[in-house]
């Protein structure tokens, strides 16, 4: 199976929001990364022609801060409920290029969610503390769709 493009989605300027940069920098050196913003079509761009892509990014879904969320869709299908576009902590976001992708055909037969529950995405830098704590394990989750998952 092929290695997966991880595709790390902040804002290091938002605290929390800065969480994908952050798991990013906790890979491994041998994942393939890369970072973005998160607006819809440069994921669409940077995913096109990947075969698997691991999406990592705050979201905000009411559970508790820190708490590390994994969805996978495979073939157009979500394994769980997707997220939706509340749950991203952008405008448009993750479920917006999924979906769009979706639409338009061009979305990676297997996609990879990674996502951490935020608690601060105010103006300023640094993450909070549970945040903070949910790199280790949301970066090995990330890292662990290397193996062929």
């Amino acid at each position: 199976m092929s290695t997966p493009l991880v595709i790390c989605v902040g804002n290091p300027y938002r605290r929390d929001d800065g969480v994908g940069l952050a798991i990013m920098d906790a890979l491994p050196a041998a994942v393939r990364a890369v970072e973005a913003t998160g607006e819809p079509t440069a994921l669409l761009n940077l995913w096109a022609g990947e075969p698997r892509v691991v999406l990592v990014d705050a979201m905000s879904t009411g559970a508790a801060p820190g708490t590390v969320h994994v969805l996978a869709c495979r073939e157009g299908r979500w394994d769980t409920a997707p997220p939706s576009a509340s749950a991203s902590t952008h405008g448009l976001g993750v479920a917006e290029a999924v979906g769009l992708g979706l639409a338009l055909g061009d979305l990676p037969n297997e996609v990879l969610l990674v996502g951490v529950e935020v608690a601060d995405t105010s103006q300023g830098v640094g993450l909070s503390a549970p945040v903070a704590a949910a790199v280790p394990t949301a970066a090995a989750a990330a890292a662990a769709t290397e193996g062929g998952r």
